[in-house]
């Protein structure tokens, strides 16, 4: 992604306005940009005795 010029930012963010988020933790820092996208990210359920092979 960085090779398209693409910044990752990982945090905490609150949306104040069009095309503006405001990161929060330790310093405050409000972002302006032309198109942001919000990747809430997960992390996957396994269910007790099934075995996950990493693929």
């Amino acid at each position: 992604m960085k090779s398209l010029g693409v910044d990752i930012l990982t945090g905490v963010g609150t949306v104040v306005g069009p095309q503006k988020v405001k990161k929060v933790g330790g310093t405050e820092t409000v972002i302006t940009a032309k198109d942001i996208i919000i990747a809430t990210g997960s992390v996957p359920f396994v269910p007790k005795g099934v075995e996950v092979d990493g693929t």
